[in-house]
């Protein structure tokens, strides 16, 4: 085994350790090593990288000084999320005595700080999943994060605590799939019943060339989400419009007009989250499906 060394002006040396088999090999890996000597001296982070790689191709065993001028390359070519685990590699494998540690100690430092805000962001959103037994989401979610952040312990510490959720999800399934089903089936009898008596209004006057109607309030005008319920049953959904009466006023339901007619009545228009008679099964609807991760 023969020893190289990249004696670079401005930066500390670099050994790298090779195996020589053969003189062309060996000449081939030295070429290699001048490349990257000359790239690492022009400050050419991406030659650097690209030498790097070449090096790695030739399948000769490098010495550690080498992660660390391709975790300097990659953090200054903003591939932080690469740079972040090669140089914790080199400061773990060269310890406090490697020539490059306070450097390589500077740019994790560096990283850590700008990773802190997205890494805590990351740690709430995980720990509500968590805390709602949605483990799909958590799973994502910690895949998501561990994407931009390879190698942080913090986000490793949900590893097995998801795993669990995961295990206990596949257990639960078949139990939560039939609650999901009467909830559903809840939700959608309380659907019918807000429909029932959510009339507001009727059809009093139709305009069809301008594809708008005129509604006549049971009470004060009160716009917001309605819909026109026709002759034959299908709902037209209805855009509020302006006051054109007392207790009147217009709405565009586009090209479906030539479906309204004056005597039809029009609905308040049920929206999940502002009918409070549904709100716990809407609420049950929602906390299943997360959990069975639909």
């Amino acid at each position: 085994m023969s020893v190289m060394h990249l004696a670079v002006p401005g930066f500390l040396a670099a050994a790298l350790l090779v195996n020589a088999p053969s003189f062309a090999q060996a000449l081939s890996f030295d070429q290699l090593a001048d490349r990257l000597r000359s790239a690492i001296i022009a400050d050419n982070q991406r030659q650097v990288l690209s030498v790097i790689e070449q090096i790695k191709a030739t399948g000769q065993p490098a010495g550690n000084e080498i992660l660390f001028f391709e975790g300097q390359a990659r953090y200054r070519t903003g591939d932080t999320s690469n740079a972040f685990p090669v140089l914790v590699r080199y400061v773990n494998a060269v310890g406090q005595n490697g020539v490059n540690y306070p450097a390589a100690i500077q740019m994790l430092d560096a990283m850590e700080a700008k990773n802190a805000p997205y890494r805590n962001q990351m740690v709430q959103i995980i720990e509500g999943l968590i805390a709602a037994e949605n483990a799909t989401g958590a799973r994502q979610r910690l895949s998501e994060a561990q994407q931009r952040l390879p190698g942080d312990q913090t986000l490793a510490t949900f590893e097995p605590r998801i795993a669990k959720l995961e295990a206990d999800a596949q257990r639960l399934r078949p139990r939560r799939e039939r609650d999901l089903a009467v909830q559903q089936a809840a939700l959608e009898t309380c659907k019918a019943d807000f429909q029932r008596t959510s009339s507001i209004g009727t059809i009093v006057d139709v305009k069809p060339d301008w594809a708008f109607a005129v509604v006549q309030f049971s009470g004060a005008v009160k716009p917001g989400p309605m819909e026109v319920v026709t002759a034959d049953g299908p709902v037209i959904t209805a855009k509020p419009g302006k006051v054109t009466g007392p207790n009147q006023l217009s709405i565009s339901v586009g090209k479906e007009i030539a479906q309204v007619q004056v005597g039809q009545t029009v609905r308040r228009t049920y929206v999940a989250g502002e009918t409070p008679a549904c709100a716990d099964a809407e609420r049950m609807v929602k906390q299943l499906r997360q959990q069975l991760g639909l």
